[in-house]
């Protein structure tokens, strides 16, 4: 080959690298703009689930004010302080569940933007490699159009200079040209060879990041699932903790309504054992005022002309 046909072949080359070069940028653009729109629709679902959240935990707190209050005013009403209960524990319950849809939702667009981050990683590697390539065809472009063509005389022993042979009746050439030929595509070898590498290199690269992310997602699974296991057991604790207080409470109220009660019959009695007494009292008081009468009759009767009459009698 001579040095014109391959700076035409080295030129091809940097034509076609340089399409390949343009087709990656678009595709890195592209793959930025949905990063953008993936970092946007996250806002959006933070912003639409924190606000579920913030009235499910503004209907909690009422539900507990409400409890509590119950417990104040209506200590006896059991059905009451259950309904109150049932509803803060179907709040945690809806807390508990948007917090997870939330998480679930954000870790899919997170999942897309380190998809989307992955490919362009490899969009870029290959860009950087293709301009590199580029660059060295052109550097070699340059190399072969300003050094002169050089005269080389080597010595092949029997068997290489048959497999020499051979190739010029393959190709229809000359030996010098075989030889050329053979270079070049040496060249383009180590090159196609060097692709390859990198190929695996970035294969490598993303099996190890989507073994991390699923990795990550299961991680974040477990942790959410075994907050959700204590977020549960806390719960089941407060409710049994209240209906023991509830029992207790009940149970000290029967007893103080059961001495409040033995000490208002006592007092009922101490009443009526008074009451006894002041009749007692008042009926000796009557027989004593019915004597005095008696008495006072008797001394209003004597007379002193009736004192001498009995005497002369």
């Amino acid at each position: 080959m001579d040095k014109k046909a391959e700076i035409q072949l080295n030129q091809d080359k940097i034509n076609n690298y340089e399409r390949e070069i343009v087709s990656l940028e678009d595709e890195i653009f592209s793959l930025d703009h949905k990063t953008a729109e993936l970092l946007l629709e996250q806002t959006k679902i933070r912003k639409k689930f924190e606000y579920a959240l913030k009235n499910v935990v503004l209907e909690l707190r009422q539900h507990e004010f409400e409890l509590a209050h119950s417990k104040e005013v209506y200590p006896e009403d059991k059905d009451m302080a259950k309904q109150f209960l049932k509803l803060i524990r179907q709040r945690e319950m809806d807390k508990i569940e948007i917090q997870k849809n939330m998480d679930d939702e954000i870790f899919e667009t997170i999942s897309k933007i380190e998809e989307i981050k992955l490919r362009k990683e490899l969009f870029v590697s290959q860009m950087n490699r293709l301009i590199d390539k580029k660059n060295s065809i052109s550097k070699e472009i340059f190399e072969i159009s300003k050094l002169p063509s050089y005269h080389v005389k080597f010595t092949l022993n029997h068997e290489e200079n048959a497999i020499l042979e051979e190739l010029v009746k393959e190709k229809g050439s000359n030996k010098a040209a075989v030889v050329r030929q053979v270079l070049v595509e040496y060249k383009s070898l180590l090159l196609k060879i060097d692709e390859l590498s990198l190929r695996l290199e970035n294969e490598s690269m993303k099996n190890k990041l989507e073994n991390d992310s699923l990795k990550d997602r299961y991680e974040v699974e477990i942790k959410n699932k075994n907050e959700t296991i204590k977020a549960l057991k806390d719960m089941r604790l407060d409710i049994f903790e209240f209906e023991e207080n509830l029992e207790n409470f009940k149970n000290a109220m029967k007893s103080n309504v059961s001495f409040a009660g033995k000490k208002f019959n006592e007092a009922i009695s101490d009443i009526d054992n008074s009451i006894s007494q002041l009749e007692k009292t008042k009926a000796n008081l009557m027989s004593s005022q019915t004597h005095l009468d008696m008495a006072n009759k008797k001394s209003s009767s004597i007379r002193i002309p009736n004192v001498i009459k009995e005497e002369e009698s």
